[in-house]
């Protein structure tokens, strides 16, 4: 694994300016949609969001984490010159494609109030 956990990740992501930090409070049902959706649209397919205040819930939400090449380098820890070799990567992540999905004990629904 690249990274230890996902705040090590958001940390890197926000030093390599990749990330956008939201911190005023949004609905999580219509508002980050329309945010998120303008922000992908964008050139580049835009930065990485981090809704830090979503109504509701309990942990903030990163979205667009790897929405784009250079963002999914710093993700699985590659070059970008590696990930310009779609074989090479695609053998690095078959692991990944191929494992389980987590499961939970509660429905995502639930989370949000």
């Amino acid at each position: 694994m690249a990274y230890g956990s996902l705040s090590e990740f958001v940390t890197k992501l926000a030093a390599a300016g990749e990330l956008k930090r939201i911190r005023v409070a949004v609905d999580p049902v219509l508002e980050i949609t329309e945010i998120a959706d303008r922000e992908m649209k964008s050139p580049g397919g835009g930065k990485a969001l981090l809704f830090e205040n979503c109504h509701g819930a309990k942990y903030p939400l990163l979205i667009n984490a790897y929405g784009s090449v250079r963002r999914m380098a710093l993700g699985s820890a590659t070059s970008r010159a590696t990930t310009r070799k779609p074989a090479r990567t695609s053998r690095r992540m078959q692991p990944v494609a191929r494992s389980p999905a987590p499961r939970t004990t509660t429905p995502a629904a639930a989370t949000i109030k």
